[in-house]
């Protein structure tokens, strides 16, 4: 697995919500959209490294203002003779909560297909929180064949330990119904951070493998597991530390061995 640095690649000439970097999960070049540059997000999980201390908060941006500036650094990419692996939305907080997620997606799908590189997915990086409204299941729905991808976070098997280690703004069984009514609808990719705080009790990691293989049952169509841990130091008010990798494949092994299912460690 090559070594991937978690640095944003920023242009002058383009604002603050759109950037380039090399993605450990992507495997390559990522361009990432930020539409909560404000950094309000759904989840407050113990490990994120966003910094909301700064109350100077950058204004969102609007579906125009984002597809003007992916084109701007496609073009840009494809002249420098680097080639990107995806559009993600992800950055500060949560997309599905921006009032212009809906127009951004579809506007830039448009620029892509347009654009030097218009085979790239668009990726969706996403807690769930959102997936409750049928408006943004069915777009994620209708724009799977267009090459959306939706990768969902999933750190936690149990209520107790979705409380603990991503403190959300809804309960765990309505979190779930939101997952299980896309991904009976469409593929997804399941995401967990796991990591381990000195003192503190782990996420209980059977309860973890044991949701993964319930949702599988439940008609969930899971394209793919990625299990990662820290990187870097967090910025939230915390010790947790990353989990040895020989741990973290020993944990995808038993996955595999219990669901079938194609899962990666990313370190």
């Amino acid at each position: 697995m090559p070594a991937f640095t978690t640095k944003h690649i920023r242009l002058p000439e383009l604002p603050h919500f759109v950037y380039a970097k090399d993605s450990r999960r992507a495997a390559g070049l990522s361009v990432g959209v930020d539409l909560t540059p404000d950094g309000a997000c759904t989840f407050h999980c113990v490990y994120c490294k966003v910094d909301r201390s700064n109350d100077a908060r950058a204004p969102r941006p609007g579906a125009q203002n984002v597809a003007e500036a992916v084109a701007g650094l496609l073009v840009h990419l494809a002249v420098q003779g680097s080639r990107p692996v995806d559009i993600a939305f992800a950055g500060s907080g949560e997309p599905l909560s921006a009032t212009a997620f809906a127009d951004a997606l579809r506007a830039v799908l448009d620029v892509r297909d347009r654009g030097p590189f218009p085979t790239i997915p668009v990726r969706i990086l996403t807690s769930g929180v959102g997936l409750q409204r049928p408006d943004l299941r069915a777009l994620l729905v209708e724009t799977e064949s267009r090459g959306v991808d939706v990768w969902l976070k999933l750190d936690a098997g149990s209520a107790s330990d979705f409380a603990r280690v991503n403190a959300p703004n809804l309960a765990f069984q309505d979190w779930l119904e939101g997952v299980r009514a896309l991904g009976r609808a469409r593929r997804v990719t399941l995401q967990a951070m796991l990591f381990e705080t000195p003192g503190r009790a782990r996420v209980d990691i059977d309860a973890w493998l044991a949701r993964v293989a319930a949702l599988c049952d439940e008609g969930v169509r899971v394209e793919q597991v990625q299990i990662v841990t820290l990187s870097d130091p967090s910025h939230a008010e915390t010790d947790a530390r990353a989990i040895a990798t020989a741990e973290l494949e020993a944990i995808a092994a038993r996955l595999r061995s219990l669901t079938g299912l194609r899962v990666d460690v990313y370190v």
